[in-house]
């Protein structure tokens, strides 16, 4: 049995999914043309503001106004215009590359978000960091991992699950979610409970010890997790799950 924090209640059984977060490699090297460089990032951002536009049209057809309150609250983030000015600057100033310039722009209003003393506004530096990774990603012309096509009973296991990660994907077909690190008032702690969706967080190196496929026990309650469990202990579970 593994133990973490459980941050939304109730009981979930099913099978692992793992979802690994890409790696990104950030090249230091200078540029010679500055225009270029200015214009792939404001190609990059229009086309994460373009698919969070599109999400969000989704979660209205779905009348799902829950999470789409809070895409709009993301969306006003990406559309405003000093997101990307310290970005330009290094750009221009600096002769760096767009990918470098947006990892060091964005920085700054990270860290302001992180010493914030308000717990629930410090937890928006996790979206800016969401938004500053998908911009990189279309700088770099890499795809992001598709999470529509869960199969029912999915126990999501991931390092960690963003805004947008949790906007892509199908609920109902989530059973739990546990995550490597994450925070009691992030976007995606709070969908869980409002869709009582049990999740657990802070379990180090969870990744790296189930694998997919496996039978997990999640309880949210106490943030026990359970991986490949006997059947007398799925058994007790599955009555609790139906006496809850």
């Amino acid at each position: 049995m593994l133990k973490g924090k459980g941050i939304s209640r109730g009981i979930g059984i099913g099978k692992a999914r793992i979802l690994k977060k890409d790696s990104i490699e950030i090249d230091t090297k200078s540029i010679q043309n500055v225009d270029d460089e200015l214009k792939k990032i404001d190609l990059a951002l229009n086309s994460v503001i373009q698919e969070t536009q599109l999400s969000m049209e989704k979660l209205k057809k779905e009348e799902n106004n829950e999470q789409f309150q809070i895409m709009q609250a993301y969306l006003m983030i990406l559309q405003d215009e000093t997101l990307i000015e310290k970005a330009k600057k290094i750009i221009k100033e600096e002769k760096m590359n767009s990918v470098y310039a947006t990892q060091k722009g964005l920085e700054e209003i990270i860290l302001n978000f992180k010493n914030l003393d308000d717990e629930y506004l410090a937890e928006r530096a996790k979206d800016i960091e969401d938004i500053r990774d998908r911009i990189i990603k279309k700088l770099l012309n890499k795809a992001s991992q598709s999470l529509e096509q869960l199969q029912p009973n999915t126990i999501i296991i991931t390092d960690e699950l963003t805004t947008s990660d949790i906007t892509n994907i199908d609920l109902k077909n989530v059973k739990g979610i546990i995550t490597e690190i994450g925070g009691a008032n992030s976007h995606v702690s709070i969908i869980a409970r409002n869709k009582k969706i049990p999740m657990i967080i802070r379990l180090e190196n969870i990744v790296g010890k189930v694998e997919n496929g496996d039978i997990i026990i999640i309880d949210g309650d106490t943030g026990d997790i359970y991986i490949n469990p006997a059947e007398e202990e799925i058994e007790k579970y599955k009555e609790q799950q139906v006496n809850a």
